[in-house]
């Protein structure tokens, strides 16, 4: 495998930090998109180069981009209080930008961190956007090799249930009970991506990651117990009463909506219909009883 130099945005984040450790291993250089300065000490520590500036600005990505033999690509969370916010203009202006960056800089090797959920336009909520951006992405050249790495749902993301635990010793939500969830860790993202700068497909090409697959009572119970907790239950409750628990703590409409109707998604199996269609053969490593140890940590913070 030949040595490259690969520009990846997401700055220092939680799929970023583990992919570093695997291309740096592997000998390639890396520049890392971030849009703060304060993050230098941190590139220097880690002997990764950075790049300082806003995904908005498509003269900066085209600068950035300037070098690199391939890029990873993401975008970045959008506030979902932020009533000012067109989420899917901003992903579209995002997209696009990669688009021109990568066709000025003549690279001919993508790799885009896009989602489950990512192979439809209808019933999947605030994921709509992932599907959004793969489209876009589509409309490079047909000698660009573009690999979408579809994570399913992250680990990470039952931290929000840490308050409801902790105030109601309960998680509730429109989803949950004897629903059949994958889940998958940053960790298994990243050796996926560096998976795919290390065998390119030609052409378009898209591959799912998952670590562990359980059902939500399960999930429940191995948090609960991690945490001395064994009794803990995940109930689902309607989708009308998380819609009015989003209003009430001012998220925006259209995106409180959006999360509903991905819920909704996630308690029918529909979400998942695809990535079972295309479930790779090789699973991650970190299963949730080793995510608990993390959970249990974030929980005590």
């Amino acid at each position: 495998m030949k040595c490259m130099n690969i520009v990846l945005t997401g700055s220092f984040g939680h799929v970023n930090r583990p992919l570093i450790d695997h291309l740096l291993g592997q000998g390639h250089h890396v520049t890392i998109v971030s849009r703060r300065s304060d993050k230098q000490p941190e590139a220097e520590a880690l002997g990764v180069k950075i790049a300082v500036g806003q995904l908005e600005n498509v003269d900066f990505i085209v600068k950035a981009f300037s070098r690199a033999d391939a890029v990873y690509l993401m975008e970045p969370p959008v506030n979902f209080f932020n009533s000012t916010l067109d989420s899917q203009t901003y992903y579209g202006l995002i997209a696009e930008n990669f688009v021109r960056a990568i066709r000025r800089n003549g690279i001919k090797q993508v790799v885009h961190l896009s989602s489950v959920g990512a192979d439809t336009v209808v019933g999947n909520g605030t994921l709509v956007f992932h599907y959004q951006v793969e489209s876009i992405l589509s409309e490079l050249p047909n000698d660009v090799s573009c690999c979408h790495v579809r994570p399913v749902c992250f680990y990470y993301k039952l931290q929000r249930f840490i308050p409801q635990i902790k105030n109601h010793g309960v998680i509730v939500s429109n989803y949950g009970g004897n629903d059949l969830i994958p889940w998958v860790s940053p960790s298994d993202i990243a050796a996926a991506i560096a998976e795919a700068f290390a065998s390119p497909q030609e052409g378009r090409s898209f591959r799912y990651v998952y670590s562990d697959e359980l059902p939500c009572h399960e999930t429940a119970r191995i948090l609960g117990t991690a945490l001395g907790k064994p009794d803990l239950k995940w109930v689902v409750v309607s989708d009308d009463q998380v819609l009015r628990y989003f209003e009430v703590i001012g998220m925006t409409p259209k995106l409180a909506l959006g999360l509903v109707e991905m819920n909704v998604a996630i308690h029918r199996g529909e979400l998942f219909e695809d990535f079972h269609r295309n479930r790779p053969e090789s699973i991650g490593k970190v299963k949730m009883r080793d995510y608990a140890f993390e959970f249990v940590r974030k929980y005590h913070i």
